[in-house]
Parts: structure tokens; C-alpha cells; sequence
């Protein structure tokens, strides 16, 4: 389950590289990257002044605004500004054109992608070869900020443009970010075995191509792709050769990320968990989807090393991380939003701009030779007016839906918080109660251990059994619902011996029963089987056990019985105790620490118990039915599928 639970993780981020690796890359070498790029700015500028051709000087004045793309853009630009100035003199449109690109990778990297967008639409309205590198360089970079903006089928659209035009002038560099571009789309989509076609592709244009650095993120790409399938031993050996690509090219130490995710998948608890702090400890706390990851993967392996205060800890933690992310990215994408429409308005007048003086170049020109030429423009015109009109009103629409998605975006949210308003509710209020009884009574104990009398001791010590016994209880149901409210449970039907399962149980809460005098029957056949999840189906059996013996009176009686009912196993847990009435039974699933009326003497509980046999049953396709009279009991019945004995 851990592996399962491990690969959902990877899955998250899987397709936000390279970009996340590259963040953690630069976070943690950064100093070490800022004082390269100055020697190699200073070093230019030493050249520079050596210089007496304006074509040399037009040269440096790129590579400098190459150089401080992710620095400052202002300085980026201004370079950018003086090398296309000398390119326009010397109308050496492809000098240009790679100027305007390595702007518009600046804009992107500091996330205004409608400047960014601007500057590669620009290459393309250049007079150029169409097969030029720039043109390839443009498509590409356009589909990936589409790409980041979730426009997946755009994304593909130029990626395979710009592939098309790599492959008819054999640049495989370009061809290898072409590929990753289209697999990291298609992964998005979950495409898996064509994504991993285009990864496969990319990785081996990328051995020959010999850059330590893509090569080591392409690695990690095809590393986390195995981890998601449940493969962790050839996810290892993709990943060993990442880190070893990641020290030699720019000293990064992605050894701790790796392994720790490694080892959790693999259920080398300690070994992870060593691991995954020291990585959390080297991100220094900086808010990111890798800190995220970290996070949830060691809640995980705490989990499963049954330290639960430390899981829930790291819970708490990956969720106001979430959260934080979550508020940034909707911003992100709000301002976005505006910009990318501004930029489409603002495209389509300048598209307008030029046809308009192109059609008056050529009217002057057609008057001059032949009146009906004029006619034909006038027809053009109109013909011209209607689709600007019906461009804007298309925008205005997209406007309009944006803003309605926002809106249903802001109510999930609110929903979100409610519910999670709830869920803290039951814990501050019926996870502390028991403690602090738990804690009262031991104090008795404690000051008064030489005085009180063997009986005294006993109903103490039974007290705290109890309390200690039902918060275990509740802190799994806990624990149960918060992983099924963030999908992080997993459902893996296997097939089940009933009886078995009943026996288990009565076994486990037996003792409560006894205490209470309530009989446990269990009239299950023992060669019952159901297809279940069984975590999931001996939860369901011992919270509707817990369940009836908790409203049962005591001497009374709860039976569990089964039978078969066209190739389904109906299952009854039936008690004779207090009964609801059709009120009751109607709020039985509504999660509100207000909802759960005492038992039968006068045991407390929160309701969770039940929503949670209620969703596991819904998990597994089937349905809960109720059947209750006040002062009678209650039959709680609910179905399985039926698999044959032997």
C-alpha cells in the first residue's frame, strides 16, 4: 500500500519536470550559479571592448542577454535591445529572431507568459525561412508556456510543429526538448505508454547529444515513471545515473530526494525517513511542490512505523503547505488569465492593424489599374470586419467562462474549508475528552495507588482501558476519512473468508461486549467468500459491531449473518436494543459532532464511524441498507460480491 500510495505522489509532480528539479537544483547551488553567470557576463564585457565589428559586438550583446535570462530581464533586455538594433541595421532578420526568443525564455522564466508569448508570436511574424532553428526554437517555446497554462491540445500543436522542422535540419537537441514537451503532455493526460515512446526517444537523442545535465533530468523523468508503475528497482537505476549527472555538471546533490523516495517505496522505513528529513532540512522549509512531496512521502513511512502523532504532524503540515500553494497558484493563474486574454485582444487588433494596411496598399494600387478591384476590396473588408467581431466576442465569452470558473473554483474551496472546520471540530473535541479522562483517572491512581482498595483500582483501570480503547478506535476512523477525503486510500480487492473476518473482530472487541453483557453470534457460514478490500470490509464489520453493542442493552444479543443473494454476499449486523426512528436514521451520515446520541450506557461517539463504512462500501460499488424501530433495534444490512469457496 505504501508503494501505491508513494507512486500517486510521484504521479503529482511527475509531470512538472524539468522545471522542479531544475528549482530544487538552482535553491540549492544558487550562489554557486549567480557567481558563474557574473565571470562569464564580466568575461563577455572584457571581449567586448576588444571588438570593432558591429556584427562581433551584435554577437556578444546575445550571448550576454542570454546570459542573465533568470538575473534580472531588465538587464537581459537592455543587451537584447542593443544586439537587435545592430541585427535591424544589418537586416540580418535570423539574429533577430534569436534575440526575441531568448527574451521571451526570459519573460517565462520570471512567469509573465503573455510578454513572453509576445516576443515568440513576433518570430513568427518575421520574414524568415519557415524552416529556420529560430522558427523551431519559437514553436516549442510557445507550446510549453501553453503547456504550463494547461492548453494541452495548443501545447502539442506547436511542440509538433517545432519537432517537424528539428527533424528536417537534424538538430537533435532541439528534437530531444521537442519530445519531452509532447510526453510530458501526454503524461499529463495519462497516456502513459505513448509518453514513455517520447521519453525513451528523448533520452537516447539526448546520450548522443552528450549534455550531462538534460541527460541527468531526462533520467529522472524515466526514474519516476518506474516508481509509478511499482518498479522501484528500475526506477534506482535511472535515478543512480541522474545523481551521478547532477554532481558532475553542477554539483547538485539530489542523492537524499532520490533515496528517500526510494526506500519508502521499497518499505526501508528507516532508511527513508533518514533520508526524506535531511532533504526537507536542505529545502530549508521553502514553500514548493517538491517540499510538498517531501512532506506527504514521510507522513507515509511515519504512518506505517505506526507513529501516528508524527504523521499527523506532517499531515497538518502538508496541508497548510498545500493550501499556501494552492492560494499562489489560483493567483498565478487569475493574473494569467488576464494578461493571456489582454494579449489575445491586443493580438488580434495588431493581426487587424496589419491586414487594414495591407488592404489600403493594395486599394491604392487596384484603383489605379481597375475599378472593380475597388469593389472586391469593400467585399474583403466586410468579410474582414465580421470575423474581428466575431474573434472579440469569442474572447469577451472566454472572459465571461473564466470568471464563472473562478467562482465555482471559490466555492469548492469554501466547501473544502467547511468540511475541514468539521473534521478539526471532532478532533479537539471527542479526541480530548478521553484524554483527559485518561489522565484524571491515572492521576487517582498515581496519588492514591498504597490507599485504594484492589476493587477501587480495578474500576479505574477499566475506565481507562475503555477511553483508551475508543480513542484508538476513533483515531483510526480518523485517519481512515482524512485519506479518503484527500484520495490517498488505496483499493485493492482480494478474496476473503467472511467467517474469518467476523471472528477477527469479535475477538478484537470482544471484551467490550463482555463488559456490557451483550452477546456476539456470529451466524456466518465458513464457506463464505466476498471480493473486497480487506482493511476496508473488516473496518465496515467492526464499526457496525462497535456500532450495536454501543445501543444494545445490556443482556442483549448482536447477530452477524450472511447469504447469498444473486452472486452477492448480503451481510446483517442486527441488534435488540434502543432503535431509531426515521429522523434519526435519515442523519445517520451527515458529519457533525452534534449528530451521535449516547449509548446505552452512556458511551459517547462522534457518527464518523458509520460515514466511514458508508464510503468504503460506496468504494466498493455496493450500498448500505438501514432498517430500525424505536425500542425494537436495528439491522444495519449492506453487500458484497460473491466469490466461490475452495
Amino acid at each position: 500500500m505504501l508503494e501505491h500510495r508513494i507512486n500517486i505522489l510521484t504521479q503529482k509532480c511527475f509531470f512538472h519536470l524539468p522545471s522542479l528539479i531544475l528549482l530544487v537544483a538552482v535553491f540549492i547551488n544558487f550562489n554557486i550559479g549567480y557567481s558563474q553567470t557574473n565571470s562569464k557576463t564580466e568575461s563577455l564585457l572584457s571581449v567586448l571592448k576588444t571588438k570593432t565589428i558591429d556584427s562581433d559586438k551584435a554577437e556578444i550583446y546575445a550571448e550576454l542577454c542570454w546570459e542573465n535570462r533568470y538575473n534580472d530581464f531588465k538587464v537581459a533586455l537592455n543587451y537584447g535591445n542593443k544586439a537587435i538594433e545592430i541585427y535591424s541595421k544589418q537586416k540580418n532578420i535570423a539574429g533577430q529572431c534569436k534575440v526575441l526568443n531568448f527574451l521571451g525564455v526570459s519573460k517565462k522564466q520570471h512567469g509573465d507568459y503573455s510578454a513572453a508569448l509576445d516576443y515568440h508570436f513576433k518570430v513568427l511574424d518575421m520574414n524568415i525561412e519557415p524552416d529556420n532553428i529560430e522558427i523551431a526554437y519559437a514553436y516549442n517555446n510557445i507550446g510549453e508556456i501553453y503547456r504550463l497554462l494547461g492548453k494541452n491540445e495548443e501545447a502539442i500543436e506547436y511542440a509538433n510543429k517545432a519537432l517537424k522542422i528539428n527533424e528536417l535540419i537534424h538538430n537533435e537537441a532541439g528534437m530531444s526538448y521537442n519530445l519531452i514537451l509532447i510526453g510530458s503532455v501526454l503524461g499529463s493526460e495519462e497516456k502513459w505508454d505513448e509518453a514513455l515512446i517520447k521519453f525513451k526517444s528523448a533520452l537516447q537523442l539526448r546520450v548522443n547529444n552528450g549534455n550531462p545535465e538534460r541527460l541527468s533530468i531526462m533520467n529522472y523523468h524515466i526514474g519516476n515513471y518506474f516508481l509509478k508503475l511499482n518498479q522501484p528497482d528500475s526506477a534506482l537505476v535511472y535515478y543512480q545515473q541522474s545523481i551521478d549527472g547532477f554532481k558532475k555538471s553542477n554539483g547538485t546533490d539530489m542523492s537524499q530526494i532520490v533515496y528517500g523516495k526510494y526506500y519508502a517505496a521499497t518499505k526501508q522505513l528507516q532508511l527513508a525517513e533518514h533520508n526524506l528529513k535531511s532533504a526537507i532540512e536542505t529545502l530549508n522549509g521553502k514553500p514548493s511542490e517538491i517540499l510538498l512531496e517531501l512532506y506527504e512521502t514521510l507522513s507515509l513511512v511515519y504512518f506505517e512505523q505506526n507513529d501516528f502523532k508524527n504523521a499527523y504532524l506532517l499531515q497538518l503540515e502538508s496541508t497548510q503547505l498545500k493550501d499556501s500553494l494552492f492560494k499562489i497558484d489560483n493567483t498565478r493563474k487569475i493574473t494569467q488569465l488576464e494578461k493571456d486574454l489582454e494579449f489575445k485582444i491586443e493580438r488580434v487588433k495588431y493581426e487587424a492593424d496589419i491586414v487594414k494596411q495591407k488592404r489600403v496598399t493594395y486599394g491604392l494600387i487596384i484603383i489605379l489599374l481597375l475599378f472593380v478591384g475597388f469593389a472586391y476590396i469593400i467585399y474583403k473588408s466586410l468579410r474582414f470586419q465580421k470575423r474581428t467581431n466575431q474573434k472579440l466576442h469569442e474572447l469577451n465569452q472566454e472572459i465571461v467562462n473564466g470568471k464563472l470558473a473562478l467562482e465555482h473554483a471559490n466555492k469548492e474551496l469554501e466547501l473544502s474549508n467547511a468540511t475541514k472546520d468539521k473534521f478539526f471540530s471532532i478532533i479537539a473535541h471527542d479526541l480530548k475528552s478521553p484524554f483527559n479522562s485518561i489522565m484524571g483517572f491515572s492521576e487517582i491512581l498515581k496519588g492514591n495507588i498504597e490507599t485504594n482498595h484492589p476493587e477501587e483500582i480495578k474500576k479505574y483501570a477499566n475506565i481507562i482501558y475503555n477511553s483508551a480503547a475508543g480513542t484508538l478506535t476513533l483515531l483510526e476512523n480518523l485517519l481512515d476519512w482524512a485519506r479518503i477525503q484527500s484520495s490517498k486510500i488505496n483499493f485493492e480487492p482480494t478474496k476473503i473468508n467472511l467467517c474469518k473476518t467476523v471472528n477477527e473482530t469479535i475477538n478484537l472487541i470482544g471484551e467490550t461486549a463482555n463488559k456490557k453483557k451483550v452477546k456476539l453470534i456470529n451466524k456466518v457460514s465458513s464457506n463464505i467468500f466476498v471480493k473486497g478490500d480487506e482493511n476496508m470490509v473488516s473496518t465496515i464489520v467492526r464499526n457496525l459491531i462497535v456500532n450495536a453493542i454501543k445501543y444494545s442493552f445490556p443482556e442483549g444479543n448482536v447477530i452477524i449473518s450472511a447469504k447469498s443473494n444473486v452472486n452477492k454476499i448480503e451481510i446483517s449486523i442486527i441488534d435488540n436494543g434502543v432503535g431509531m426512528d426515521e429522523e434519526m436514521v435519515q442523519n445517520l451520515f451527515v458529519l457533525n459532532s452534534g449528530t451521535s446520541t449516547l449509548g446505552t450506557n452512556n458511551e459517547k461517539g462522534t457518527g464518523l464511524g458509520l460515514i466511514l463504512c458508508k464510503e468504503f462500501i460506496q468504494m466498493h460499488n455496493e450500498k448500505m441498507f438501514i432498517e430500525s424501530e424505536t425500542g425494537k433495534g436495528s439491522t444495519f444490512r449492506f453487500t458484497l460480491p460473491e466469490i466461490n469457496g475452495g
